[in-house]
């Protein structure tokens, strides 16, 4: 009866702290607009550097979209590869197409886990993230993550609010967070992968990512 009790209070508490944030479908597809103030965003004076991978396998319908948006950052101090896993539906000829503007290879791997290792071990960064293939940094994410970190040295991770998008693009929600609550973390996991940073420290304490979970490494 103690352990029913107990997994009834555990239930309780993961319905009543999980924030409703995550339809992915809120409204109709618009475009994105965004202020004005986020393509203006500059870096600070003391400029952090970038180390970011891009995991991909067989996502030539979205790739050229995310890598674009990273490119689009013009961050002085960014190191990026694109990782992709042996693509056999166009991803390849796609990366080829940039030339030497883009840090890319190509091999087989164990799963995604396995790519964003691969990739991390051969970026440089004092700051550290990973974006999939078939997402995108909105205009000024890195000058605006690089100014936090610049102003706060004792944090080591940042996240924020997402936007979800259709295959054209077009926005059709968003994801808004609750302020960070260590406790509430351990009931419900709403911190968006896709706009998390950390500082290279972070890494070299906790990696690599555990390859053998294809959906839960980090």
């Amino acid at each position: 009866m103690a352990g029913s009790l107990r997994h009834n209070a555990r239930r309780l508490a993961r319905k009543c702290f999980r924030p409703a944030v995550w339809r992915s479908e809120q409204y109709a597809p618009r475009a994105i607009a965004l202020p004005a103030r986020y393509s203006r965003a500059r870096p600070p004076a003391n400029l952090p550097s970038f180390g970011i991978v891009t995991p991909v396998l067989n996502q030539a319908s979205f790739v050229r979209a995310t890598i674009d948006s990273v490119s689009a950052q013009a961050y002085p101090e960014l190191s990026y590869i694109v990782q992709d896993g042996g693509s056999t539906d166009g991803t390849v000829e796609i990366l080829q197409s940039y030339g030497s503007a883009l840090n890319w290879s190509s091999l087989p791997d164990a799963g995604q886990g396995d790519a964003i290792n691969r990739g991390f071990s051969q970026v440089t960064g004092d700051i550290m993230a990973w974006l999939n293939g078939d997402d995108l940094l909105l205009p000024g994410t890195l000058a605006y993550v690089a100014r936090y970190f610049d102003a706060h040295p004792e944090i080591d991770l940042v996240y924020g609010h997402r936007i979800y998008i259709d295959i054209e693009g077009q926005e059709t929600g968003r994801g808004v967070l609750p302020a960070h609550d260590s406790r509430a973390i351990y009931f419900a996991d709403f911190v968006p992968q896709e706009t998390l940073f950390w500082r290279r420290r972070v890494w070299e304490a906790l990696a690599p990512l555990e390859v053998s979970l294809h959906c839960a490494m980090d």
